[in-house]
């Protein structure tokens, strides 16, 4: 059986399981290493743009920066970074083209207050107005 798996996976490589337009969300740490407020609000986050902005391909990934090959690897249609700079960036909260995908900045999960998290959705309802 061992086998069967091993040559599968070499007949369907990974790309062909990549979603794209996805939306990608940057944490800066390891899941693992966020405390309990902190996944509590990735975790509502996420589900609030699924429920109201009916996004269905999102991921969750933790990166010390954003690059285009993370980019082109995710095929992310938008970026929203939570305390992941990007130095040629300097709005947070507005959506802005990088590349080939949009990306809105933010504060890092452990220093968003009640107002920045207005100001993220904000961001979001102009972006998904558009």
């Amino acid at each position: 059986m061992k086998g069967v798996i091993n040559l599968a996976a070499d007949i369907y490589s990974e790309d062909l399981y990549c979603i794209s337009n996805q939306t990608l969300v940057v944490i800066p740490e390891n899941w693992h290493n966020l405390g309990v407020p902190e996944k509590d609000l990735i975790t509502r986050f996420v589900e609030a743009l699924k429920q109201h902005f009916s996004v269905t391909k999102i991921s969750v990934v933790s990166e010390s920066a954003i690059t285009t090959s993370l980019i082109n690897q995710c095929k992310a249609s938008l970026i929203i970074s939570f305390g992941v700079p990007l130095p040629e960036i300097e709005d947070k909260y507005l959506p802005v083209k990088y590349h080939s995908a949009e990306l809105i900045l933010a504060d890092s999960p452990a220093e968003m207050n009640q107002e920045r998290k207005e100001k993220l959705w904000a961001a979001l309802k102009k972006r998904y107005s558009r």
